[in-house]
């Protein structure tokens, strides 16, 4: 009877006092993090970074001295929709000295070589819908250094050296790279099918998150203007579906980096 009696004022109590809900955590890291993150393993941060996070609710959020932290953009809330950008289109503000030529002389299909019909340096192709060959690299030697594939709606930038052979496609354009292009505002994911991009001239020299399309085994290629000559290996990531790596161009002036099938957004600086 006695047990009979403290198990109905249990449920009582029970129904009288329910269990308040647990108080979300949220985690930051102490050594120069500027952003709270709703789960430790953020992927904008480096995982020498997540190991060291500490936890601290949503109350002392509104406390010195965390009530100077963010949230985090990406695992806080939902990212921003998706921004196509077009190609040829980026926009980006910093004067280089690498741009020696007529920004806005335009070489159509046909055969050319640096120093004579055209400047060296570095160029932006693209390539309309009806494209369906490839921009080619000879040495001064005639030597194929590259090939790059222009099928389809494709940017490219690559860096001609003195003496060097260009061959351009049909139904692609060639151009100096312009002191405008540029690449995205910070966190927006921005889908990449086939496009290759000049740090500084292109897409500012920052630490990026990159992972592959969805169904898509994506990869991006760093070179430099020594691969680029066909005197140095280029470095290729290649990203199952559901990877992100971090790509650091932090201090990068001289690099290509190009990018299949992938997603790309600025990340926090691998901080927090």
């Amino acid at each position: 009877m006695k047990k009979l009696i403290s198990t109905l004022l249990l449920l009582a109590l029970t129904a009288a006092f329910p269990a308040q809900a647990e108080e979300a955590a949220y985690y930051f890291n102490p050594d120069g993090g500027r952003y709270y993150h709703s789960i430790r393993e953020c992927k904008t941060m480096r995982a020498v970074y997540q190991e060291q996070m500490l936890q601290i609710t949503a109350a002392q959020l509104t406390e010195a001295p965390y009530a100077q932290l963010k949230p985090c953009n990406i695992c806080c809330k939902e990212p921003p929709s998706p921004r196509i950008l077009p190609a040829g289109t980026m926009k980006f503000y910093h004067h280089s000295s690498y741009d020696t030529g007529d920004a806005d002389a335009q070489f159509t299909a046909g055969s050319y070589h640096a120093g004579k019909s055209i400047l060296p340096g570095i160029y932006t192709a693209v390539s309309g819908p009806e494209a369906a060959d490839a921009l080619q690299l000879l040495s001064q030697e005639e030597a194929l250094v590259h090939t790059y594939p222009m099928q389809g709606e494709t940017s490219l930038t690559f860096y001609l050296g003195e003496g060097m052979h260009l061959i351009i496609p049909e139904h692609c354009t060639v151009q100096k790279v312009i002191h405008q292009p540029g690449f995205q505002e910070a966190y927006v994911r921005t889908p990449i099918t086939h496009a290759r991009y000049f740090t500084m001239l292109e897409i500012p020299g920052a630490q990026y998150c990159v992972e592959s399309m969805p169904g898509k085994n994506g990869y991006y290629v760093l070179s430099t203007i020594q691969s680029e000559l066909g005197q140095a290996s280029p470095t290729v990531v290649k990203l199952a579906e559901g990877d992100v790596a971090e790509l650091n161009l932090q201090g990068a002036y001289d690099v290509f980096v190009e990018f299949v099938d992938c997603i790309v957004w600025p990340s926090e600086q691998g901080v927090g």
